[in-house]
C-alpha cells in the first residue's frame, strides 16, 4: 500500500488550519493509501483525527542554527543568493530571510530523510519550507511531492521587494500544484511560468448540512459576524469604522457584531471599538480564538445575517464558505479567488480596496431590502457553496488526484 505524508504547520495540534478538519475525514475513509500527518509544530492540544490516520510527531522540529555551517556548502543556498543579487531584491531583511528559510529547508530535508514513515508521496498543505525540504529529498529518493497554494504562499506582492524565499528556485520541481481557483492558476502561470498541465483546481470544501435553518432577518436588529486573526492584513479596523458610519447614516439601525479570532492587534481593536461604537444601537463582542466546531455551532445558533471580510489578501476564505453554507450573506473584497465565491446574487463583492464606505453601503443595502429579497440572497449564498464548495465532492476529487500521481488503480 502506498504511503502518503501530509505536511502541515500545526494540524492536528493547537489552533489554525481548521479547514483540514473537514478534509482529514475523507483521508480517513479512503482505503487505497496509508496516510500520516507530519506537523512541523506539535505544540498545543491534539484535535481528533480518524483512527486510520497516523500522527507522526518525529517530523516536528525547531530551527537549528548549527546547520548554518552546512548551509553555506549547499548549492540551493548559493543559487538563492545569486537570485537575490541578479534580481536586485537584495536587502538586509531579505538576506536574513534567505538564511533563515535556508536553515528551515535543510532541517526539513534532514528530518524527512531520517523519518521512519518512508512516504511514497508528500502532500504539503502549504508551499513553504517543509515542502521545499521534501523537494530536496526527491534528489535522493524516488518520491512524489504535491502542494496546495493558498494566498500568502502564492502572491509575491505581499512581501518586501516581491521576494518569497526560494519560491522561484523550487516551484517548478513539484509533481503537481493544487490551487483554489482559475485566477490563482492564471497568476501562477504568468508569474512563475509553471507548467499549467501540472496545475489542478481543487477548491477547499465545507460540510453541507441539509438541515441548516433559514432564518428571516429581524428588521429591528441586524446580526453581523467576522472571522479572522487580529492582524494588520485583515483590516478589522475597517469593519469598526463601517459600523460607526452606518450608525451616523441611520442611527435607528440596531447592530449586533461578533468577531471570532485572536492576534497581536486585538487589544488595539477593542480600544478602537470602545471609542467609536459607544452607542446603545451597536452591540459588539470579540470572541477570541475558538475551535472550528464551536465556531460552526455559534454561527448556526446566532442566526447571523451578514459576514464581513475586509482583508487585504486572501485565497478563498473558508470562513465565508462555512457561513454561506448556513445562509449567511457575505460582504467581501474582490481579491484572490473571492470573486469565484461571492457575486451580486449571493452577496456583495466590493472593490479590492474594501473601502469603509463600500462596507457600510453594502450593509445598509441589505437592511433596506424587502424580506423576500433578503431570503433569496441567503438561499443563493447557500446554493453557491453547495454546488461549488461541497467537501464531499472536492476532497474526493483531491484523493483521486493523489492516487493518479501515484499510479494507484
Amino acid at each position: 500500500m502506498n504511503k502518503v505524508g501530509i505536511l502541515t504547520t500545526n494540524y492536528p495540534y493547537g489552533v489554525g488550519e481548521q479547514f483540514l478538519e473537514q478534509e482529514i475525514l475523507f483521508w480517513g475513509e479512503q482505503t487505497s493509501l496509508e496516510v500520516s500527518l507530519l506537523p512541523y509544530n506539535c505544540k498545543g492540544s491534539q484535535r481528533p483525527v480518524p483512527a486510520k490516520v497516523i500522527i507522526n510527531k518525529d517530523f516536528s522540529f525547531s530551527i537549528n542554527y548549527f546547520y548554518i555551517f552546512i548551509l553555506i556548502f549547499q548549492s540551493f543556498f548559493w543559487k538563492e543568493l545569486f537570485y537575490l543579487i541578479s534580481s536586485k531584491k537584495i536587502s538586509i531583511v531579505n538576506l536574513m530571510r534567505a538564511v533563515k528559510f535556508g536553515l528551515l529547508i535543510y532541517t526539513s530535508f534532514r528530518k524527512l530523510k531520517k523519518n521512519n514513515s518512508s512516504c511514497d508521496l508528500y502532500y504539503s498543505y502549504w508551499s513553504d519550507f517543509f515542502s521545499y525540504g521534501a523537494l530536496l529529498l526527491k534528489k535522493h529518493k524516488s518520491i512524489k511531492v504535491l502542494t496546495r497554494m493558498h494566498g500568502y504562499d502564492l502572491y509575491e506582492n505581499l512581501y518586501e521587494k516581491n521576494y518569497m524565499p526560494y519560491k522561484r528556485q523550487f516551484i517548478n520541481k513539484y509533481d503537481a500544484i493544487l490551487l483554489l481557483s482559475d485566477s490563482a492558476k492564471q497568476y501562477l502561470v504568468s508569474s512563475f511560468n509553471y507548467d499549467q498541465n501540472k496545475i489542478k483546481i481543487i477548491p477547499l470544501g465545507v460540510f453541507i448540512n441539509k438541515d441548516s435553518a433559514l432564518n428571516l432577518t429581524n428588521k429591528n436588529t441586524i446580526k453581523i459576524v467576522s472571522v479572522s486573526n487580529c492582524i494588520q492584513v485583515k483590516r478589522i479596523d475597517k469593519i469598526i469604522d463601517a459600523l460607526c458610519l452606518i450608525n451616523k447614516k441611520n442611527p435607528d439601525v440596531k447592530i449586533i457584531w461578533h468577531h471570532y479570532g485572536n492576534g497581536i492587534l486585538r487589544g488595539d481593536l477593542e480600544n478602537q471599538a470602545r471609542r467609536k461604537l459607544n452607542t446603545q444601537y451597536i452591540s459588539y463582542s470579540f470572541k477570541g480564538q475558538v475551535s472550528n466546531s464551536v465556531l460552526q455551532k455559534n454561527i448556526s445558533e446566532n442566526s447571523y445575517d451578514l459576514i464581513i471580510n475586509s482583508s487585504e489578501s486572501e485565497g478563498i476564505p473558508v470562513s465565508l464558505m462555512e457561513a454561506m453554507s448556513k445562509y449567511v450573506v457575505p460582504i467581501a473584497p474582490n481579491i484572490g479567488g473571492i470573486k469565484h465565491l461571492v457575486d451580486r446574487k449571493n452577496g456583495y463583492l466590493i472593490s479590492s480596496a474594501a473601502k469603509v464606505e463600500e462596507i457600510s453601503d453594502a450593509v445598509l443595502d441589505y437592511i433596506y431590502k424587502q424580506s423576500d429579497e433578503q431570503q433569496l440572497q441567503k438561499i443563493s449564498a447557500y446554493h453557491k457553496v453547495k454546488e461549488s464548495y461541497n467537501s464531499q465532492i472536492n476532497y474526493t476529487n483531491l484523493i483521486k488526484i493523489v492516487e493518479r500521481v501515484l499510479g494507484v488503480k
